[in-house]
């Protein structure tokens, strides 16, 4: 079963459109389409690898929500004076949303 597709028009920089006509001569792509869909594929699995990367480590702590690892980064944070890679953490979870289900 193919998929449907969709028109999609995008306006790129000139410096982008040189890059991607680039791609396309140098073999890799049949068209600036193949390209972009290339590119949204691994954007699509990069994500899926985080995700499974944060489920696991919300998983192995027992926490279900951005709120709940909110709350035991900062007492572990706490219980460690302020470890930098703690408070990193937090800080990248934070920009996820407090009420978000991993």
């Amino acid at each position: 079963m193919t998929a449907s597709l969709a028109h999609v028009s995008i306006d790129v920089p000139n410096p982008l459109q040189q890059w991607i006509e680039a791609q396309i001569a140098l073999g890799g792509y049949d068209s600036t389409s193949a390209y972009l869909c290339h590119l949204v594929e691994q954007d699509q699995e990069r994500k899926k690898r985080e995700y499974e990367h944060f489920k696991s480590v919300f998983d192995r702590l027992g926490v279900k929500t951005v709120a709940e690892f909110h709350a035991l980064a900062a007492k572990r944070a706490r219980e460690l004076e302020g470890d930098p890679h703690e408070i990193e953490v937090m800080a990248f979870l934070d920009s996820l949303g407090d009420e978000e289900e991993i």
